[in-house]
């Protein structure tokens, strides 16, 4: 296994641009699948522990897996750019979609912030730029729907 993971993200290609991609984009999708993966097995472990709330981080930490492989796939054969809007895009609206379910919270600050050093690192300022806006009026808004009452509130630590 260990001789297996330098063949998977290694370059498919000699141009040292684009395999520098490759490389860069291999590696967040190993990072990003293999949090999303420990994210559904403790969340599974939760579940069968009584926590019926739990499924849902079960659901999302291996729902999300196929397209990283997708975005993996797409990036062996050199569609790059387009491979790394998939992690960038599906971490953002898993943020988004989670400050809808539990509220506004310091994760979701943490959460955009990586969403657009992601975007920046993956493909460019132009991308984070826009991502930045994108999570700065998503940030906003839920702020607003939250204290007028419409979003729950934030869940404390003490309670997770």
């Amino acid at each position: 296994m260990r001789e297996q993971i330098p063949h998977w993200l290694a370059p498919t290609t000699n141009d040292p641009d684009i395999a520098r991609r490759q490389y860069t984009l291999n590696i967040a999708l190993l990072g990003l699948a293999g949090t999303g993966f420990l994210l559904g097995i403790i969340s599974v472990i939760l579940w069968a522990l009584g926590n019926p709330t739990a499924i849902i981080g079960a659901l999302v930490g291996f729902g999300i897996q196929p397209f990283y492989l997708l975005a993996y796939w797409l990036g062996r054969y050199r569609r790059v750019r387009l491979a790394s809007y998939f992690p960038i895009i599906s971490v953002f609206l898993l943020i988004t979609g989670g400050t809808y379910q539990m509220g506004l919270g310091h994760a979701t600050l943490i959460g955009y912030a990586m969403v657009v050093l992601t975007a920046s690192i993956l493909i460019g300022t132009r991308c984070a730029l826009i991502f930045t806006l994108l999570s700065t009026t998503t940030y906003l808004v839920s702020g607003v729907l939250q204290a007028a009452g419409m979003l729950p509130g934030a869940i404390p630590p003490e309670a997770t």
